[in-house]
């Protein structure tokens, strides 16, 4: 009980280090709360070996060490300071050795939970995280108002890193859904139902706040994110997913029993969601509830859904990516626009591992992201007699295709959301209990 309370507390202390980010706080860095979240990973993984857990290495492990090796000469060579070389491995904003590292810790953590912890202690973890972060994030707004840094479009002043601070704000949504997951309880008894329900109600108002506050910080693309990606995470949580379907089937050995049924399922469930919760959004601007002319994404006065930032990338895109490419296609340059069409002229999205580490690296990824679901599709045979697993691995199933797709056109590759992500729902290096299959 006491590594499920240290892991709970892990969670809390990094979820409170990526809000001091998320705000840009003046008044103090928040860095002393990565000392403490890694002794909390660290008390964890010490106590889990002792308990007998084992290191293993996924499918996509052998990969993803052969892309951060040709990524860390690309950009070793190609940099010309060591701020750059820093930034992109332990920054907290595209630093992918920090993503990795972080998420997989994460995991750790998550799996501690799901391992010594009872169903009750799991629901309260969930429901302390889902209430620190609708409080953190309604502390921010306030703050700002105090402030007087709120514009009356809804907008900080001068708010520059709000790029940054939408991908941390979709990080504590994948970080929440992760949890959620494995704490709901499908059981036919009274108050496991309403456990159920104010969990996931609790869920819905926490994403709903912090899709306001990505508005509020400038972010178009982490609402754009985090939205289906929630309605994805309810979707999942509201399905029940049976014990041992392979026994009762009699399904071959390697087949994927129900995975393509609750695929289905939860697809048609998370497209459902999403038209009743565009309708009741569309109600509540209708009734004034809701006054869009407020938010970027509705291009503010202009009261329309109006993205120029996407319209933006799609010019970058066609101006720029062919000549990045050009320069030199099978190994890449990392600084490519620099040397090129200017510093940041770079396309903004997952495209953008072609021109900056040629084709070898672009090879390496596509492999890597290959591996991951040769991963997940053995999980899903493992996690056979366990609900709780098999929901997870669903829910990362949908929300890593949704992440690689919703970052082709948007984010660049290094960004924290795909890496840590991956780092969380598919650890290419995690700690297995020896009872796991």
């Amino acid at each position: 009980m006491v590594v499920a309370v240290v892991a709970g507390l892990g969670l809390l202390i990094l979820s409170e280090f990526l809000w001091t980010k998320i705000a840009f706080s003046e008044g103090g860095t928040g860095w002393l709360y990565l000392p403490a979240f890694g002794a909390c990973v660290v008390f964890v993984a010490v106590v889990r070996v002792v308990g007998g857990a084992r290191l293993t290495l996924g499918r996509s492990a052998p990969w993803l060490a052969l892309f951060v090796f040709w990524f860390l000469i690309r950009l070793v060579l190609d940099a010309s300071t060591i701020s750059d070389v820093l930034g992109y491995t332990i920054g907290y904003g595209e630093g992918i050795f920090f993503a990795v590292g972080v998420g997989v810790a994460i995991r750790l953590l998550l799996d501690a939970l799901s391992e010594s912890a009872s169903g009750a202690f799991q629901w309260w973890t969930a429901m302390l995280l889902l209430a620190f972060n609708a409080w953190s994030a309604f502390q921010v707004e306030r703050a700002a108002l105090a402030a007087g840094k709120l514009h009356r479009l809804y907008s900080y002043f001068y708010n520059d890193t709000y790029q940054v601070s939408g991908a941390l704000i979709s990080m504590q949504a994948v970080v929440m859904a992760a949890l959620l997951t494995r704490s709901v309880d499908h059981s036919a008894r009274l108050w496991a139902r309403i456990a159920k329900l104010s969990l996931l109600v609790a869920a819905v108002g926490t994403f709903a706040m912090m899709v306001r506050l990505a508005q509020l910080l400038g972010s178009n693309s982490s609402p754009a994110f985090m939205v289906p990606a929630s309605m994805v995470t309810i979707a999942v949580s509201l399905i029940a997913f049976g014990g041992s379907a392979a026994t009762r089937s009699g399904e071959k050995a390697g087949a994927l029993p129900g995975f393509r049924g609750r695929l289905v399922a939860a697809s048609v469930a998370s497209v459902m969601l999403g038209a009743f919760g565009a309708a009741a959004f569309l109600v509540a601007v209708a009734s004034e509830a809701i006054d869009v002319t407020r938010y970027r994404a509705f291009g503010f006065d202009k009261a329309i859904l109006y993205n120029p930032s996407v319209e933006s990338r799609f010019d970058i895109l066609a101006a720029n990516f062919a000549r990045h490419v050009a320069h030199s296609p099978v190994l890449g340059n990392f600084f490519v626009d620099r040397l090129t069409t200017g510093e940041g002229s770079y396309a903004h999205g997952l495209v953008a591992v072609l021109p900056h580490l040629g084709i070898v690296g672009a090879f390496l990824l596509i492999c890597m992201l290959i591996g991951v679901g040769h991963q997940l599709r053995v999980e899903w045979r493992a996690s056979s007699r366990s609900p709780s697993e098999r929901r997870f691995v669903m829910l990362a199933a949908l929300l890593i295709a949704w992440t690689v797709g919703f970052m082709l056109l948007t984010t660049f590759f290094t960004n924290i959301l795909l890496w840590m992500t991956l780092g969380v729902l598919a650890p290419a290096v995690r700690l297995r209990a020896s009872t796991a299959s």
